[in-house]
Parts: structure tokens; sequence; C-alpha cells
């Protein structure tokens, strides 16, 4: 999406008569905005929600804290599955690391609302 940037109105302009190249070229333009514009908050809410989660991580003392963090920021692109992803798998290393369920559910329960 960001590599085809500007080259939009070209490409209708090829493809179709002036009169509904405008046209199109208008709604096209219009969804192109509402797309970056979506882009743009979906990665300030990930770069917020991976911040979020290495600073959980790191107060609880997990390893790899950094590398989760980074991770819950990739992650929280793909709806749904990427978000609970980014959940479980610090906690699953927690309950490794600590050997203990209980630390390990608290981390899981403190970083449950850190990701959207």
């Amino acid at each position: 999406m960001l590599a085809g940037r500007g080259k939009l109105n070209e490409k209708i302009i090829d493809c179709c008569s002036p009169r509904h190249a405008s046209q199109m070229g208008r709604a096209l333009g219009h969804i192109d905005k509402k797309v970056q514009k979506y882009l743009a908050i979906k990665t300030l809410v990930c770069i917020v929600s991976g911040l979020s989660a290495t600073l959980i991580l790191v107060l609880f003392g997990v390893d790899f804290a950094i590398a989760f963090g980074f991770l819950t920021f990739l992650l929280n692109y793909i709806p749904s599955i990427g978000a609970f992803v980014a959940k479980v798998l610090p906690f699953l290393v927690a309950a490794i690391q600590f050997s203990s369920f209980w630390r390990a559910a608290w981390v899981l329960i403190v970083l449950w609302p850190s990701t959207p």
C-alpha cells in the first residue's frame, strides 16, 4: 500500500474515461486517506501496547522482555489472534522461568488489559 502511494490517479486515468476517472479518483482518494489514518492509529496503538508489555515484563523480571515487547508490537497487527498470542507466549516463558504457576498467572493478568 505504501509503495503504490501517489500513483493511484495515474492508474485510474490510464484505465477509465476522464469523467469516470475523476469520480473514481475522488472516491479512491477518500478511501486511501481513511486507510492511511487507520494504519497510523493502529501503529500508534501497537507501539503503546508493545512498550507497556515491555515495561510490565521488565517489572516482573521475565526474560526476553524487550523481545516480547517488540513481538507484541508486531502481533497486534494481526486481528484477534495476534493479541492473544502476544499475551500467552510471555505467560508460558514466565511459567517455565519462575517454576510457579501463580507468578506466571499474575504476569498474564497484568499483561491482559495492556494489549488490545
